[in-house]
């Protein structure tokens, strides 16, 4: 009876802690560091700001963390969260492709209008 108290309290959100977080998983820290390239790479807007100039160092950065994680827990992963972590690794690295190259076209132009 004690579990089942304890669970109802987990799974409800209390007003002064808070939304209820995610569950601590690999997959979940991944997308955070997703969401993160995905901010600096210019792909996820932020309310009430301008949109900024791609940061390739620290987007790539982000990318080879969530790499470094995907190496390091081989072996360790179930097949759904080996499947979620090479599909973002693989939609990072297509977005980072695309916005570099977008990037220096726009770049191109814009030195040819000077």
């Amino acid at each position: 009876m004690a579990d089942s108290a304890q669970e109802n309290t987990q799974n409800t959100s209390n007003p002064q802690e808070g939304p209820r977080l995610p569950e601590p998983t690999l997959t979940t820290l991944a997308t955070m560091l997703g969401m993160q390239a995905m901010s600096v790479i210019g792909m996820v807007a932020i309310p009430g700001k301008e949109k900024s100039e791609p940061r390739p160092n620290e987007a790539k950065h982000l990318i080879d963390l969530i790499e470094m994680l995907f190496e390091k827990t081989q072996g360790n992963r179930t097949p759904e969260e080996t499947k979620e972590l090479d599909d973002l690794l693989h939609g990072l690295r297509m977005m980072f492709v695309n916005v570099m190259q977008q990037h220096r076209q726009e770049t191109m132009v814009a030195k040819n209008e000077s």
